[in-house]
């Protein structure tokens, strides 16, 4: 559980609303659809978080990491 805010660019401080993270590598989401035998239909990485009011900041850098993605994937037919 986490009471502080996060601000990626480093200008806030304080409290912030209570989050819960959960650090999963995008292998460890991919690999477990796999094991539990969902097809992945579509993958789209995001140079944003959508935790940020401000996101559109991070668009259009010269150097973009991923911070959030979009998964689909259906459960495969018998």
């Amino acid at each position: 559980m986490l009471q502080e805010s996060i601000v990626y660019e480093g200008e806030g401080e304080g409290a912030g609303p209570t989050s819960y993270w959960y650090v999963h590598t995008l292998g460890d989401v991919i690999n477990a659809a796999i094991c539990a035998q969902l097809q992945i239909g579509h993958l789209q990485e995001y140079p944003h978080s959508n935790r940020e009011e401000l996101y559109d900041r991070y668009e259009h850098q010269p150097a973009q990491l991923p911070m959030c993605f979009t998964l689909t994937a259906t459960k495969r037919p018998d």
